[in-house]
């Protein structure tokens, strides 16, 4: 039996289509397989975005500052006494401000070379594409800072603000003062 022209032209046309279904589903599963891979690329930078906010923490809490001091005035006796740290960590630096702020009523002004040190040192340590914030509370005592702004009275209200979308935190409590004097602190990169 010979074969006509709409035979041939059935045939192309049914051609036609298969190879078009054939292509919808190579397509399908590239796109597929694109997301995929795509949604694994962004959990392994949000993980590595987490690892870095951790060893960042790590490495500026236990960070030593050369030099840093305070003057007390003594109220009976009314003579002032500068106190000098030496090339302790940040992290005993910064309860050691809140301990003497919350339980020895001490002027938080009178901290600034403290937090100021302690600000420079985390400037040092995190990475320039990073911003960072710091938070720490002792009773109502509280300090927050960043990469430009130390705030001695802060909101955690307008802290939270100030925290970027896709930010990335540690958390972590010490017991240094007894059981009554939990320390919380919390350090932000994003």
């Amino acid at each position: 039996m010979k074969k006509t022209w709409n035979d041939h032209g059935m045939m192309s046309l049914l051609d036609a289509m298969l190879f078009f279904v054939i292509m919808i589903i190579i397509s399908g599963l590239f796109l597929t397989i694109g997301v995929t891979m795509s949604d694994s690329a962004e959990l392994i930078r949000d993980q590595q975005s987490a690892e870095y906010n951790d060893n960042v923490r790590l490495a500026w809490m236990s960070a030593s500052i050369p030099e840093v001091s305070y003057t007390s005035i003594d109220p009976i006796w009314h003579l002032s006494t500068s106190h000098v740290y030496n090339n302790l960590s940040v992290q005993f630096l910064i309860m050691e401000e809140l301990r003497l702020i919350g339980d020895e009523d001490m002027d938080p002004d009178k901290f600034t070379s403290f937090n100021k040190a302690i600000q420079e040192q985390a400037n040092l340590i995190v990475e320039p594409i990073y911003k960072w914030a710091f938070w720490a509370e002792y009773g109502d005592v509280r300090i927050s800072m960043n990469k430009t702004v130390v705030d001695m009275t802060p909101s955690f209200e307008d802290f939270k603000k100030e925290l970027g979308d896709e930010v990335h935190a540690t958390t972590w409590n010490s017991l240094a003062f007894g059981e009554d004097g939990d320390v919380k602190m919390h350090f932000y990169t994003w």
